[in-house]
């Protein structure tokens, strides 16, 4: 038995052994009877078995079947290049970890004496899910390999002639390439790495449409190439490899044999780059003279209008479509009995620029035209002008004017030049301090030197701060100013500032006005205001006197009617006059403590005023009505988050609260549950009290002018007195508050009272 059955043999005696096949006779007759070199090599890579073939093969060259079995595989092909050798170990082994399903390698067989190619496969034995050996198979290809090699002779000879021509096509800078039927590159010069950023090998085989920019696809594939015909000047946009776009122009032929389309490509990105810019600038330039504030049209020789911007049209009323294309005068017959037809031809007769101001032919409008000749016709810009000649008439009619006013104002009118200290006078000085007083002030001195000695300081003092100041552009200033005849009088100097566009102060214009009238019946007014303080004040003591006076009567009275109560009367007339003579004396006592308390508030306005938490206020009044809120079931909501301090009076505000929430007990509907709402607000300088009800409301329409009134009565209800709002009004007031009220009858009031801030907020 040969070392092959051994194996085999075993195999099927013994799982373990490494092969899946069982040895016998028959296995080694059919591997014997194939026409091909077939082995067998273990785990090992060592060649464990060859058949007849392999064997008669190799005997022809003096080499024996025992001088291969147990050699190394493959080294025993003996493959001459190092890195083949090393890939057909690396591949045997590959095969044999279970790496590969199979390898294949051809080598020059190394024993022949005639150039012999064999190809090896070889491919794993498995048994029981695991590799055990390999079979190794060897077959002669030296005819094909042969014409392989022939070929390759063939072929490099043919290559060497296309390298030559690709040569002459890459010293062109146009993109020359070919294209199949499917319009796949086929072949394409070097000029493809400036104009497309690709090496040629990267485009072989790619589809010239995957580099069309998308936006022309639809005008490529609208082209129709008929045979026999160039297609010439075809222009559309290719996509470089870095993204950008480049503009090519084509010539292309389409060869029905070789089934290819030969094309050129010129980069015309340069070009198309320049007419962008060139369709730009134009654009650019229409942009700028539609946008300036001037009108702006050209006309040619033959008066025909070429250009018409924006401005153009709004002064002109025409449209620019309307325009173009039409003869000027045609347009404006009105305008050849102007100024513009002379001027116009004048302009373009002498080759010289004109200037001149009409008004317009077809609007109310004055314009100013300036005309720029030119070889091929006229440029013209007219600016609309109408609202300077109004101010140019409107400034004719105020200069007469202000010679009318001048010629009949008491008022002294004077100007002073800040640069060279010059004092310049007008009309009304003389009628107003003598007939020889301004020729003694020309300069800023002279004019201090009249100013009364308890007034200069301070007039000067005032001068220092205005005139280095630049926001500062008018001047009032109040002093005595020595006259003529040497007496003085009071002037009020009213002066407009005038600067440069830094600031700096140029010069002043001003009127001085006599106010000696005026300043005698000032002192007039505040003689007879302290005569009436005064007069005030000994009626205020008159009062307070006379309520005490009242006072103490009438607390007798009302002790002594209160003793009465427990003495019987018998006589129901005498019963009847008691009673009614109590009601009486009681009502008289409450008149004279409400005006006590009116009199306390208007003769003492300036209360002691304290940041106040409003909601300690708020707390302490509602504890005092608490029954009183009880029994009516009323609702509160308070709110004072947006501002809960308030600058005011406690005193006052605790009454103001007080009359507010109790009004709206007493003047609930018993329709519905009193509800009140309380909150505040901040504003700029202000804080503000928003009080409202959902009581009986009022009808200010007719009340309104009475709301506020003392003993106003609008509703008939018990405990009504009508003094509540004009304390709270007078309370408010009297530090300096406001009160507002929206009231709609059987819907509610809303209060709102606005409070001086103050001092700043805790």
């Amino acid at each position: 038995m040969n070392k092959l059955s051994a194996y085999l043999s075993a195999a099927s005696q013994d799982t373990e052994i490494d092969t899946p096949h069982s040895a016998s006779n028959l296995n080694e007759l059919v591997l014997d009877g194939l026409p091909v070199a077939i082995g067998v090599v273990d785990r090992d890579g060592n060649l464990i078995y060859i058949n007849d073939t392999w064997s008669r093969y190799i005997a022809h060259y003096d080499i024996s079947r025992h001088q291969l079995v147990g050699a190394e595989y493959p080294r025993l092909c003996r493959i001459s290049d190092e890195t083949e050798a090393k890939q057909a170990k690396d591949g045997v082994e590959a095969v044999l970890q279970g790496d590969l399903p199979e390898f294949a390698f051809e080598y020059l067989c190394p024993i022949s004496k005639q150039e012999r190619w064999l190809r090896a496969r070889i491919a794993p034995l498995v048994h029981h899910g695991s590799i055990k050996a390999a079979t190794v198979m060897h077959v002669d290809i030296t005819k094909r390999k042969l014409a392989e090699l022939k070929m390759q002779v063939v072929l490099q000879e043919k290559q060497d002639v296309i390298d030559e021509n690709q040569k002459i096509l890459d010293m062109s800078l146009d993109l020359i390439c070919t294209f199949d039927a499917e319009g796949r590159f086929v072949q394409v010069n070097s000029a493809c790495r400036d104009i497309l950023g690709y090496e040629p090998e990267e485009l072989l085989g790619v589809k010239f449409m995957d580099l069309v920019y998308e936006e022309d696809h639809a005008k490529v594939r609208a082209i129709r190439m008929e045979v026999g015909r160039d297609l010439k000047n075809f222009e559309n946009r290719y996509i470089r490899k870095d993204g950008s776009l480049v503009h090519l122009v084509w010539c292309a032929r389409w060869d029905e044999e070789d089934q290819k389309l030969f094309c050129i490509g010129r980069d015309n990105s340069e070009k198309k780059r320049a007419e962008d810019q060139q369709v730009a600038y134009n654009k650019k330039v229409a942009t700028i003279l539609d946008s300036i504030t001037d009108g702006f049209y050209i006309l040619n020789k033959e008066w025909v209008v070429t250009y018409w911007n924006r401005e153009a049209e709004r002064i002109t009323g025409l449209s620019k479509k309307d325009a173009l294309g039409r003869n000027i005068w045609q347009l404006f017959p009105g305008a050849v009995a102007l100024r513009y037809y002379p001027e116009y031809h004048r302009a373009l007769n002498e080759q010289i620029p004109v200037h001149f101001e009409e008004r317009a032919s077809v609007k109310a409008l004055w314009l100013d035209v300036n005309v720029y000749p030119s070889e091929e016709g006229l440029s013209v810009y007219c600016k609309d002008i109408t609202d300077r000649k109004q101010a140019e008439e409107q400034l004719r009619l105020a200069n007469e004017r202000y010679e009318i006013v001048t010629s009949v104002t008491q008022d002294a009118i004077w100007e002073y030049d800040g640069v060279i200290d010059q004092f310049y006078w007008r009309d009304g000085h003389e009628a107003l301090f003598g007939p020889n007083a301004t020729h003694k002030i020309n300069t800023l001195e002279d004019w201090l030197a009249l100013i009364h000695p308890e007034d200069v300081d301070r007039v000067f003092e005032g001068i220092q701060q205005r005139i280095p100041a630049a926001d500062v552009l008018h001047w009032l200033e109040n002093y005595r100013l020595l006259k003529e005849d040497g007496s003085y009088v009071h002037v009020i100097v009213r002066a407009q500032l005038i600067r440069d566009h830094e600031g700096k102060f140029l010069k002043a214009i001003g009127a001085t006005q006599d106010v000696t009238l005026q300043k005698e019946r000032e002192r007039e007014r505040e003689q007879l205001i302290k005569e009436l303080m005064r007069t005030n004040e000994d009626l205020q003591q008159f009062t307070y006197i006379t309520s005490h006076n009242f006072r103490a009567p009438l607390s007798n009275l009302l002790g002594l009617l209160h003793l009465m109560k427990d003495i019987p009367l018998e006589d129901p007339l005498l019963k009847e006059l008691m009673e009614g003579f109590h009601k009486s004396t009681t009502a008289l006592h409450e008149t004279v403590n409400d005006l006590i308390h009116v009199l306390i508030t208007k003769g003492n306005p300036s209360q002691s005023r304290e940041q106040i938490r409003l909601r300690e206020i708020y707390d302490k009044v509602t504890q005092q009505i608490q029954v009183s809120l009880g029994e009516a079931s009323a609702v509160i909501d308070y709110d004072d988050q947006l501002a809960p301090i308030v600058y005011f009076d406690r005193s006052y505000l605790e009454s103001i609260l007080l009359n507010l929430l109790t009004n709206s007990l007493k003047y609930r509907s018993y329709e519905r549950t009193p509800h009140i709402s309380i909150t505040t607000r901040e504003t700029a300088d202000s804080v503000q009290l928003l009080y409202s009800d959902n009581g009986i409301g009022m009808d200010l329409k007719r009340y309104g002018d009475r709301l506020f009134g003392l003993y106003q009565r609008f509703h008939d209800r018990p405990d009504s007195k009508g003094l509540g709002l004009y304390l709270v009004k007078s309370q408010i007031e009297a530090l300096g508050g406001t009160i507002q009220v929206e009231s709609q009858v059987d819907r509610g009031t809303r209060f709102t009272i606005t409070l001086k801030k103050g001092q700043q907020s805790l």
